[in-house]
């Protein structure tokens, strides 16, 4: 059971491990591509979107929304492999020990 164990937690190591590498290469990237493509400079906290809603009658209102889950997401993906990694490591010198 011990070994059953060990091999899917080491899959999903390499998976939630594969994942934040993805989306930390991924947000860096991109923003290095809009900056370059658009010569413009992006804040990491800036907003995603931004309306206007107005009439030439009443008063206009602005929304700003940003999604910031996506980082929250990031960060649970980068500390589960960290967990992973740790616990794949103790048990491997567990196992040593016992040879």
């Amino acid at each position: 059971m011990k070994r059953n164990q060990r091999k899917i937690i080491m899959v999903l190591t390499i998976v939630t491990t594969l994942i934040t590498i993805i989306t930390v290469s991924w947000e860096f990237i991109m923003r290095m591509y809009i900056q370059n493509k658009f010569q413009i400079r992006i804040d990491k906290n800036s907003v995603s979107s931004i309306g206007i809603i107005g009439g030439s009658d009443g008063p206009t209102a602005i929304f700003i929304s940003g999604n910031q889950y996506l980082g929250i997401i990031k960060y649970i993906f980068g500390l589960l492999s960290f967990i992973g990694i740790v616990y794949l490591v103790i048990t491997s010198k567990v196992k040593r020990r016992k040879k």
